[in-house]
């Protein structure tokens, strides 16, 4: 990404149309993506003297407010493909070819309000909420840290038409770990069709049937098996009396076409299973209903879908690394807290998505040089990295502000040399007692397959 090629790709995407222009492609990526991280107010005033700050050029707000356009963005989205899908495709873990795994998908949305102004280009749901908002889309590959999908919706595109209209982009030896926003039978069944993989929690109101057993007569080769529903009562005597934490079953999920699948049943404790009773009693109350008998019964458990087989996922595994999935929520939650993407002021469309893959590219640069970091760090010294410490210590030291697209790759090496020096004394995880990290889920995974 030097300033050669940046302002070659700027004629190519058409926001450099003339040679020896005021504001080169170069100059305003510099511009949003060096000094929109972490800023919560993007007036133009303070972006015009940034601009003056940076190249010695002086620009009024609204010369620079007409840069802010479809060919800003077109520029913008090619830097941030760049930064996204076109790393080395390199594993840091390797997986077994024979196991047909290839990556371990998560994936989850944020949504954030935005201003009225912005309803036409990003619908919001309305009511008490904004008549604007916004839906990201984001997902990773866990074992390499690349991204897969990086997307803008309004705020009423639901998770599951997102599941619906991205099944067809998964790849023989995916495995997808997403939350109940996603589940759908219909893209269960297309996952099995592709060769790809998912683990999932049970939809609370989906039936589930075994097989039954027929002693008084006999069933011959051509019957279908009679299925009855599942009795989670009798299952949870069963685990309790023989002090079972985990149980697995083959069944078939769904109340028209039932799907078979393979089920990992999890007892919670007393404890947890009445704290559940009491939120959902709580919220039905809200609602001025009732909660069913059947509801009230799956509360004593952690119920997981899947088509991985016990020898590429044991069942006493699939808690954790379902677990996986929160590294997604503390992405988000840098973006928020540190990034600040979510402070958004009336400005028009164009600059609003400028100014937001522009936070999303300083991101995305640093959170890649960190993901290697991390992995480097845990295997040799078995420490662990904390992204969130890691970019409040970029915001809260002088060398927060490197400038990204004008770095060296002797530069940028010396930044990571600063990094890994820094990491043991400031950027550490501090684990939690009985917690297992992210990494160390990873790592169990990998040897339990091989």
């Amino acid at each position: 990404m030097s300033e050669e090629n940046i302002n070659k790709l700027s004629k190519e995407t058409g926001f450099t149309q003339r040679e020896g222009g005021k504001i080169s492609g170069f100059e305003i990526l510099n511009l949003v993506i060096n000094k929109t991280f972490g800023t919560e107010k993007l007036s133009l005033n303070s972006q015009c003297e940034q601009f003056e700050e940076q190249t010695g050029k002086n620009i009024s707000k609204q010369s620079l407010n007409e840069r802010f356009n479809e060919r800003l963005i077109l520029l913008i989205t090619c830097v941030l493909e760049e930064v996204l899908f076109a790393q080395k495709d390199e594993e840091l873990i390797v997986l077994l070819k024979s196991t047909g795994i290839k990556s371990l998908l998560i994936k989850d949305a944020t949504s954030f309000q935005l201003p009225e102004s912005l309803k036409e280009s990003f619908k919001g749901s309305g009511g008490s909420a904004s008549l604007s908002s916004i839906k990201i889309q984001f997902e990773c590959d866990f074992l390499n840290g690349k991204v897969r999908v990086l997307s803008l919706h309004s705020g009423t595109y639901s998770d599951v038409r997102d599941a619906k209209e991205t099944v067809d982009k998964l790849e023989e030896g995916d495995c997808i770990l997403r939350d109940l926003g996603y589940f759908l039978i219909l893209t269960l069944k297309k996952v099995d069709t592709i060769g790809a993989y998912y683990l999932s929690k049970l939809h609370h109101n989906i039936d589930i049937y075994e097989d039954k057993i027929e002693r008084r007569k006999l069933i011959t080769k051509n019957q279908e098996p009679i299925k009855e529903k599942i009795d989670l009562g009798r299952i949870e005597t069963y685990m309790k009396q023989n002090k079972l934490a985990t149980i697995e079953k083959d069944v078939y999920i769904g109340n028209k076409d039932k799907y078979k699948t393979r089920l990992i049943i999890e007892l919670l404790p007393d404890a947890v299973k009445e704290k559940k009773i009491r939120e959902l009693k709580k919220a039905a109350k809200s609602r001025k209903r009732e909660v069913d008998k059947i509801t009230l019964k799956r509360a004593g458990f952690n119920l997981y879908v899947t088509n991985l087989s016990s020898g590429q996922l044991g069942m006493d595994n699939a808690h954790n690394l379902y677990r996986l999935r929160w590294q997604i929520e503390l992405m988000f939650k840098i973006w928020k807290s540190e990034g600040k993407i979510h402070h958004v002021q009336k400005m028009k469309k164009d600059r609003f998505v400028s100014c937001l893959y522009g936070k999303l590219v300083y991101f995305f640069i640093n959170w890649k040089i960190l993901w290697n970091l991390s992995y480097k760090l845990f295997y040799l010294e078995n420490k662990l990295i904390s992204f969130s410490k890691a970019f409040k210590g970029f915001r809260n030291t002088t060398r927060a502000d490197y400038k990204i697209l004008e770095y060296s790759v002797a530069g940028i090496q010396a930044f990571i040399d600063i990094l890994e020096s820094k990491a043991p004394n400031y950027y550490l995880l501090e684990k939690k007692k009985k917690k297992i990290s992210s990494l160390e889920i990873l790592l169990l995974f990998t040897t339990e397959i091989k």
